[in-house]
């Protein structure tokens, strides 16, 4: 039997019985070296796919999904939608436009096109949602948009590409990057085109030039009171603190907390989660004690913190 029928029949068969897709790709390309009579030798087979792997284009790859990852962690992605939210969102509409913007600068950040729109959308959508905009307009627009990734360079499919080609790297960063920005500038006109003709909300906050700083320093500092004292807390801090109150009594879950916060669960990554907490005890002292830690559940503030 022909190699090739032997593969998408294993791969097919693999797959309808819920076998992963790669794992379903492996063992359909096993089956047809060994069953397909190729005529070729499987070790020089295996030896030809570990020297395809010996490519330094290819490596890239596995770097820009641990970027992608390590920008999600960290928080990149709910900074990037702040920044670009305080320069264009007090106009009409200015919650879309910040939506393709943050797009692109993730989009140039991972290179690939789920991560952007997980990154963003589970941030942007139901915010959006919830102002006023409509639900299919603004998934549409994300899903548009997300597709930047893989146009802005650096992208995972042009570097796939070049190293089966043989095309130049460089010169296809450079014509993704024209051809994104203007896919971008595309995509904000008519997000613009829309919000002016059915009326989507208009937020009516304008930031000056030193806010619009601290936002992209990500320096922002928020003052509370404890006690009629002044206590600095940071832009996470604050939101941690601002998110307990507001479930004063309430055990707080932590994927919640790290989704509002962050923008992202961290797959149950909580030690980030916990070493702002801790931080946060600190700085307001006696009143710190109020947050109790639940285990493996969250926290919960015993009152309300005045």
């Amino acid at each position: 039997m022909n190699a090739g029928v032997i593969l998408f029949l294993i791969f097919a068969v693999c797959v309808l019985i819920g076998v992963p897709i790669s794992m379903s790709l492996g063992i359909g390309s096993l089956a047809a070296v060994a069953l397909g009579n190729l005529g070729v030798s499987p070790a020089v087979i295996a030896q030809r796919v570990f020297g395809g792997l010996q490519s330094t284009s290819i490596m890239a790859i596995a770097f820009f999904i641990l970027a992608g990852n390590l920008m999600a962690g960290g928080g990149i992605s709910r900074r990037i939608v702040n920044f670009a939210n305080c320069l264009i969102g007090n106009i009409r509409g200015g919650m879309s436009v910040a939506l393709v913007i943050a797009c692109a600068f993730f989009a140039a950040l991972s290179g690939s096109a789920p991560a952007t729109v997980v990154a963003i959308g589970s941030m942007l959508y139901a915010d959006m949602v919830k102002q006023g905009y409509p639900e299919d307009r603004t998934a549409g627009l994300l899903v548009i948009a997300g597709g930047l990734g893989p146009v802005i360079p650096p992208s995972i499919i042009m570097v796939l590409y070049c190293t089966l080609t043989g095309a130049s790297v460089t010169n296809m960063f450079s014509q993704g990057m024209v051809i994104g920005i203007l896919i971008m500038i595309v995509l904000i006109l008519e997000a613009l085109y829309f919000a002016h003709k059915e009326k989507w909300p208009k937020a009516e906050t304008k930031h000056t030039a030193g806010e619009i700083g601290k936002i992209f320093l990500d320096s922002e500092r928020h003052a509370v009171y404890v006690d009629n004292k002044p206590c600095e807390l940071t832009y996470k801090e604050y939101e941690l603190l601002k998110m307990l109150m507001l479930h004063a009594g309430i055990v707080t879950n932590r994927d919640d907390i790290l989704n509002h916060v962050w923008g992202t669960d961290f797959q149950g990554e909580s030690r980030t989660l916990d070493m702002h907490i801790k931080t946060l005890r600190q700085k307001l002292g006696e009143a710190g004690s109020m947050i109790k830690t639940v285990r493996n559940v969250g926290y919960i503030l015993d009152s309300v913190i005045e």
